[in-house]
């Protein structure tokens, strides 16, 4: 039971509920920011806070297999996905670049033009998943 109602009539709020209102609070902190403990707000850090008062705690070891703990492996595992996309952009921006000038050099300014279309459109996606990371770190 959540709550013990005594014989007063005042509720004593049992230790379990107090251990689920902190881990409640602390995965509310994470969920909002993003899975980064490092996010602030006002010049403060209260995920991080929260998650260095758990973590000294018996019940903290529950803490790393709770829901909190899914929440931050799936931004993890967003983050480093972005990350990853965001490389075969740069490195697809290269060839296109590259290609660019050797068909200036070799084809002339009409075919350097279709690349310069491409690697716009490139340019527009790097900026698009920096955005996005931005987003996601802060």
């Amino acid at each position: 039971m959540w709550l013990n109602w005594g014989e007063w009539g005042s509720v004593d709020p049992h230790l379990l509920a107090i251990k689920n209102l902190l881990f409640a609070v602390s995965d509310f902190l994470t969920i909002l920011a993003c899975g980064n403990e490092e996010a602030t707000i006002g010049g403060c850090a209260p995920a991080a806070v929260s998650s260095r008062c758990l973590n000294g705690t018996v019940t903290g070891a529950i803490h790393s297999t709770g829901p909190g703990a899914i929440i931050g492996s799936a931004s993890r595992i967003a983050l480093s996905r972005l990350s990853a996309e965001e490389g075969k952009l740069e490195v697809k921006l290269a060839f296109l670049r590259q290609e660019r000038y050797l068909a200036l050099m070799l084809d002339g300014e009409h075919i350097a033009e279709i690349y310069d279309k491409a690697i716009a459109e490139v340019d527009k996606e790097i900026a698009d998943q920096q955005e996005m990371l931005k987003h996601l770190h802060t």
